[in-house]
């Protein structure tokens, strides 16, 4: 199976974003922003405006059918990649290391798999969010210990030796609040953050992801919150505000519903951006994605130059050009480091966007020889292809 490197482009809008000059530290940076967007004014980029390159890797996993990752962890020179059910591995040169399948209910076994880590070890540990518990397993597949927490969760980071788990607003008998703080060693709750508010636990909604770790701060987000907050000994101050201007969504919206499918049919008919999602920092890069009406526009900080990028189309000028298409989950990064971003893409759908290509194979397209080669060893039923870009 190929997996290919997909370049995500952003497109220019004119923001407001107080931004505190690179020669001091980053939490000063950090602390106290604030960004402005316009969310009837996103733009349309190409995506090498944000990135410089395109490479692709040829993950061999041996036939194992393998359903599009929702998350990837590139470590110790190797892919961790999930699905709902697995974990496969895949060394640097793309070839299977590990295919992790331990889906029942018995011991060293999982119902599902809602997230998981890589421990520095190369040790691996999953989140079974029916089963309520975490399962650690070696490099080797190997079932090592299970950790009973008992909290209906999903996303999770494990920072030295406290795992923070979040479990939004689904009900826990044993907490009332959003992220759990679970201590191995003591195999108890020793922090918690972001109280529920008993009125909105209606709002179980799945975010793609929640927590973002940089330079020793911790940060969390939520659904229908526009202010990204930091987690620090029980305290939650804020960290990031996206003000929308007058499409802000009101303080008392969400309690003007009791059900979930009811506020959703509405917000998006509505004037209303919210939904902030897919946060993420590092030293040159801040990004976040956003719902308003029928789209989804990201939003990409380029802090080397101070550049900001507001986008809900754009133009894969690496692999795809004159092919526009629409921001959206289907194209959110699944992983970003400090040099790279990673998307993942079904092949049928990849073989559908190569055939729109307007652009003449007349050699003078970069990866022309790339894409052609990679079309001859897929089709419509293969696995999905992991597509990364350099950042610039």
């Amino acid at each position: 199976m190929k997996y290919y490197i997909l370049f995500f482009k952003i497109s220019f809008i004119v923001i407001i974003i107080t931004f505190i000059t690179c020669d001091r530290s980053t939490k000063e940076q950090i602390a106290n922003r604030k960004i402005e967007l316009n969310s009837t004014n996103s733009e349309q980029i190409k995506l090498s405006q944000i990135f410089s390159s395109a490479d692709i890797f040829n993950l061999s996993t041996n036939d194992i059918v393998f359903e599009r990752p929702k998350k990837i962890l590139v470590k110790n020179n190797h892919f961790f990649m999930q699905s709902k059910t697995s974990i496969i591995i895949c060394d640097e040169f793309g070839y299977l290391v590990l295919y992790l399948f331990r889906k029942g209910n018995g011991p060293g076994e999982y119902i599902g798999i809602a997230d998981f880590h890589v421990e520095d070890n190369g040790n691996i540990l999953i989140n079974d969010t029916e089963g309520r518990k975490m399962i650690r397993y070696n490099f080797q597949g190997e079932y090592i210990n299970t950790i009973n927490h008992n909290l209906v969760s999903y996303n999770f980071i494990k920072l030295n030796d406290k795992i923070y788990l979040n479990s939004g607003k689904f009900v826990n008998p044993q907490s009332e609040y959003e992220v759990n703080v679970w201590d191995e060693d003591k195999n108890s709750i020793v922090e918690r953050y972001m109280k529920q508010e008993k009125s909105l636990r209606y709002l179980s909604v799945l975010e793609y992801t929640n927590f973002s770790f940089f330079n020793d701060t911790l940060s969390y987000s939520q659904s229908f919150s526009n202010t990204i907050y930091q987690l620090e000994k029980n305290q939650t101050p804020p960290r990031l505000y996206i003000n929308f201007g007058k499409n802000n969504l009101p303080k008392k919206y969400t309690e003007r519903y009791t059900d979930l499918r009811s506020l959703m049919e509405n917000f998006w008919s509505s004037e209303y951006a919210s939904r902030i999602d897919g946060y993420r920092e590092g030293r040159n890069f801040l990004f976040f994605a956003y719902s308003f009406q029928d789209k989804m526009p990201f939003f990409w900080l380029s802090k080397k130059g101070n550049d900001s990028y507001h986008f809900d189309k754009f133009e894969d000028d690496f692999l795809f050009p004159g092919v526009i298409q629409k921001t959206g989950y289907d194209f959110m990064p699944v992983f970003i480091d400090e040099n790279y971003a990673y998307f993942s893409i079904d092949a049928y759908r990849f073989i559908e966007l190569f055939d729109k290509i307007k652009t003449p194979m007349d050699g003078k397209w970069e990866n022309q020889f790339l894409m052609e080669k990679t079309t001859e060893q897929i089709d419509e039923y293969s696995n999905a292809l992991i597509i990364r870009y350099k950042i610039k």
